[in-house]
């Protein structure tokens, strides 16, 4: 047998001969390996991530950037992040664009690119050398696996010269494609430079009869520990020659890591040496020769584009010594990029030697590492040993130069990227820019420039209004105003004295998308009609409790018709209009939502949460809410933490479901007072005004209807536990199970004054459902409609209720139109007066209706 390396301009050359390999796990295993500082960097840095996806970065995006062999898309996260490999280079341009990006593992790739194939040795043998020039593709050239009489293995091999230096294998995977006459006859391994011991068998089939072998293994442990920064070896090998040929076609190996990533080592062996660094703020003079010496505790602030001499010094010098400088400009911790290595003057030569230092205008801003060495007698390279000479590190602070002129440009765009056109962009010094049609602007000064840029246009609101560059900003070249177009609302700047004002339905919507109006103040102009969005189409309020709602939202006593939301599919399915609602001086109030249409497992029409915050004069008339299979449900609200909700009332709606419901709230902890329900509702534990009363309080409300459930059944509250009930009163029919009542259905520690329920309307029941209070009142219909009967138990008919004597239950004083001729039932209105024309004008009645006179 006979093995034999050679390296030339930094190829490998491999030639393994064997006229009959019976073991050929230990034959490769007599090759001799070549020296890692031989071999090309022939590996590309990548990371397997997780992207968060948004408004600025979507899918889309995603499916532009470049990807590596074998990799795939992954959706995880409910749909809401991405799963997939990218260059390290582009996730930190990916970083530095604000995109949301986790870091899962690291790897490094080796792709085949075969450079050159020669016979060296004639009938002896034949030449197979690799080289890596293609990052993402095929070779052209196929390395053969021949069939004569050698009956030669033929090896791919490649080294990770660049991979990090303390760097260990967590894990390794592998794609091979080979083409062979009879694919039976082979045997293909992957090996690591330890591959006497480390050899992991890839493919061994007698049986299979094929052409062609197109395999990808993933997660191989066998040679986890290794060291990353090795030689990599794949061979396939034809153990019945004379019978077949074939090639290996093409393949990768990606191998994933963990270590701290490192610059690659590099010392000499002295005699020559390096006495002393000066340049900036370096005066490093006087140095004895310690093989490599780490220095990069001294640093100096270098400004792009300006140019600083330095000075190495040689101790002991020789004739033929030479020096190398390097600089890391892009921070990626090689010398290998554009621009890094420095040119000295003085090679070859006895010293000093002089350079002149630039930061190009591409260096990335911040500490890096200047490499200095100086060997004997050969061409200075930034890694590796030699025998003679030295090696220092010192470290490089990279600052922004000082341009002549600074240009600051962008677009002015909404949040949801519309460029918006004919804004003026003013400096305040004269110069300014009116957007075109992309919304571009642009700006140029004489530096040193600090100043301000304002946009005219008053329905656009930036974050902030006025944004302010300083000529020492490294970005100010990108310097982009996005922001809010309020030109999607009817006007106003959404200020307490200057609400939005939202006139179409259209304009409704676009508040769910724009976050940063969640603060503001809106006012309703006309009647609405929300139809035109079903499904999931209409844009959610406040979605979350990091983003709720915390400004206030004035009707206007309009209506908003036709509501509809199905989020069945979807959990948690948040469907209100409002979804979170926080903060002390938040308010909804003087809104009427007529025939609403939601459904959903966290099912509301206006407010899913009322975490604090105030709504006042907040209406439903018709329309339906259901919950399937959903633990609790609301009419106007699901949930009221510590909120206030006042002057409310829900008719008509119809509530279905199995969990506890409730028409103004399916829970109640804070405050509910002059509110009042009535409808349909169909479900598991049911109050026609709240389904769970926890520790909250209630306080001058009534509530009719009809109300079927099946435990904890009452007509105002279903369960009541913990909570105060003050002045309240129910008459609707009620149908349950067990612990059924006529105001409460089930009490567990709760307090009652004076609230009253009609005993004839439901006479099978008690006012508590499992249990009594002398508080929980029964009283016939008649006496129901008698001021007496209440104003004897102390409530106010002056400022909270009214009543038509013998004719109506009481009503809540805000509830009464402004009292005429006709003051009961409900004094006069629009209905009375039409009704009283129409008999007019049948000519029937004769009567006088007026007072005297």
């Amino acid at each position: 047998m006979c093995n034999n390396f050679k390296t030339t301009s930094g190829l490998i050359f491999l030639i393994i001969i064997s006229a009959q390999w019976a073991n050929p796990t230990a034959t490769l295993a007599e090759a001799k390996k070549p020296e890692h500082g031989q071999v090309r960097k022939t590996s590309a840095n990548f990371v397997e991530v997780e992207i968060v996806l948004n408004d600025k970065f979507s899918t889309t995006d995603i499916e532009s950037l470049p990807h590596n062999p074998g990799n795939t898309v992954k959706v995880v996260g409910n749909g809401k992040s991405i799963r997939t490999q990218l260059p390290a280079s582009q996730v930190e341009a990916l970083i530095n664009q604000g995109v949301d990006i986790t870091v899962l593992r690291k790897f490094v790739l080796i792709e085949s690119s075969v450079h050159e194939a020669d016979s060296l040795y004639g009938e002896t043998g034949e030449l197979q050398t690799l080289a890596i020039n293609n990052l993402y593709g095929e070779s052209s050239t196929n390395v053969n696996i021949p069939d004569d009489n050698s009956g030669w293995a033929y090896s791919v091999i490649s080294s990770i010269a660049g991979a990090p230096i303390a760097a260990t294998v967590t894990s390794v995977d592998v794609h091979y494609e080979i083409s062979h006459d009879y694919v039976g006859d082979l045997i293909v391994e992957l090996s690591d430079e330890d591959y006497s011991t480390y050899t992991y068998l890839l493919w061994q089939d007698p049986y299979d009869s094929g052409s062609y072998i197109d395999e990808t293994e993933t997660g191989i442990t066998a040679f986890n520990g290794k060291p990353v920064n090795q030689l990599w070896v794949l061979w396939a090998l034809d153990t019945f020659p004379f019978y077949g040929e074939g090639y290996i076609d093409y393949w990768w190996i990606k191998v994933y890591y963990e270590g701290t990533t490192g610059y690659c080592p590099a010392s000499g062996g002295c005699d020559e040496y390096i006495s002393g660094v000066e340049v900036a703020d370096i005066n490093n003079i006087g140095t004895g020769c310690e093989g490599y010496a780490d220095y990069t505790a001294m640093s100096t602030e270098m400004e792009i584009g300006t140019g600083y001499p330095i000075t190495v010094t040689n101790g002991n010098p020789y004739p033929e010594d030479e020096c190398g400088i390097w600089i890391d400009w892009n921070q990626d911790e090689d010398f290998d990029d554009a621009n890094e290595a420095i040119a000295v003057t003085g090679n070859p030569g006895y010293g000093p030697y002089t350079a002149a230092i630039t930061p190009p205008a591409d260096a990335n801003l911040g500490d890096t590492r200047m490499r200095v060495r100086i060997v004997y007698n050969q061409i200075p390279a930034p890694c590796g040993n030699t025998s003679y000479g030295e090696v220092e590190d010192y470290t490089i602070t990279v600052m922004p130069g000082i341009p002549p002129t600074v240009t600051i440009s962008g677009y002015v765009k909404t949040d949801t990227t519309v460029a918006i056109e004919g804004v003026l962009m003013s400096a305040g010094t004269g110069e300014s820019d009116t957007t075109d049609a992309n919304g571009y602007y642009d700006l140029t000064f004489s530096t040193p420039w600090d100043g301000s840029i304002t946009p005219s246009k008053d329905c656009l609101s930036f974050d902030p209004n006025s944004r302010v560059y300083s000529a020492l900003v490294s970005d100010v070249n990108d310097a982009n105003f996005t922001g809010t177009n309020t030109c999607f609302y009817g006007g106003g700047s959404g200020d307490a004295n200057d609400p939005y004002l939202i006139y179409t339905a259209e304009q409704m919507n676009e508040i769910g998308t724009h976050p940063s109006n969640w603060d503001k103040h809106f006012k309703l102009m006309n009647n609405i009609d929300l139809g035109i969005y079903t499904g999931t189409q209409f844009n959610i309020i406040g979605p979350n409790a990091i983003t709720p709602f915390t400004g206030t939202f004035d009707g206007n006593n309009k209506q908003i018709l036709n509501y509809t939301y199905n989020a069945i599919t979807e959990f948690p399915s948040v469907i209100a209009i409002f979804s979170v609602v926080d903060d002390p001086n938040a308010e909804i109030k003087n809104v009427t939502l007529t025939e609403p249409n939601v459904i959903g497992l966290i099912p509301a029409v206006l407010v899913t949460s009322l975490a604090s915050g105030t709504m006042t004069n907040c209406n439903i008339e018709g329309g339906t809410v259901t919950g399937p299979g959903s633990n609790m449900i609301g009419g106007l609200v699901f949930g009221n933490t510590d909120g206030t909700i006042e002057n409310c009332t829900v008719s008509s709606l119809t509530i279905s479901g199995t969990g506890i419901a409730g028409s103004i709230a399916g829970i109640n902890k804070g405050n509910i007072s002059g509110c009042h329900a009535s409808g349909s509702i169909n479900a598991g534990s049911v109050g026609m005004l709240v389904g769970n009363n926890d520790s909250g309080t209630i306080s001058d409300c009534y509530a009719s209807g009809n109300i079927f459930g099946n435990n904890d059944v009452g007509g105002l509250v279903g369960r009541n536990n913990g909570g105060a009930i003050t002045n309240c009163y129910s008459y609707g029919s009620i149908t349950g199970v067990t612990n059924v009542g006529g105001l409460v259905g089930y009490d567990n520690g709760g307090s009652y004054t004076k609230c009253f329920w009609d005993s004839d309307v439901n006479p099978d029941v008690n006012g508590i459902g499992n249990g009594s209070d002398p508080n929980v009142i029964g009283e016939s219909t008649a006496n129901m409609r008698m001021g007496y009967t209440f104003t004897g138990a102390g409530w106010d008919f002056r400022n909270i209720w009214e009543i038509c004597e013998g004719t109506n239950y009481p009503k809540l004083v805000w509830q009464v139109p402004l009292s005429g001729d006709f003051v009961c039932p409900d004094g006069v209105e629009a209905y009375d007066l039409a009704v009283f024309v129409e008999q007019w004008l049948l000519e029937k009645l004769s009567a006088d209706v007026g007072p005297d006179g």
